[in-house]
């Protein structure tokens, strides 16, 4: 996966130097871009990135889920509630809508591409 992102940097940006954005595994991503790219790389952002592939190794704090609205999850679709219950720490209209904008579209490719 990173091999073929850095394909597609190479014959987008050719020389010219850019800037990396990595969320969760495209942390790692752009770190291997960083790599890759070295100084062509004007600056990195992370967000929530991937240190460790690996989930067996990986120390991690217990899910808490800080808000639950069971209203809510009443009124989807029963695979949507479950897909939303099982990612969302704070449940609410709100950010069921920024969920299904933004994230429930990449889930449901991955899944696919298994």
């Amino acid at each position: 996966m990173a091999n073929a992102v850095a394909l597609f940097a190479r014959e987008t940006f050719g020389d010219e130097e850019f800037a990396v954005l990595g969320n969760s595994f495209g942390g790692m991503i752009a770190r291997h871009l960083i790599g890759e790219f070295g100084e062509q790389v004007l600056g990195v952002a992370l967000l929530c990135p991937v240190v460790v592939a690996d989930h067996g190794l990986r120390t991690l704090p217990n899910r808490t889920v800080i808000e639950t609205d069971p209203a809510l999850l009443a009124t989807l679709e029963p695979a949507d509630a479950a897909e939303y219950e099982s990612m969302a720490v704070v449940q609410s209209p709100e950010n069921w809508f920024r969920f299904r904008m933004r994230c429930s579209q990449g889930c449901g490719s991955l899944t696919r591409l298994r």
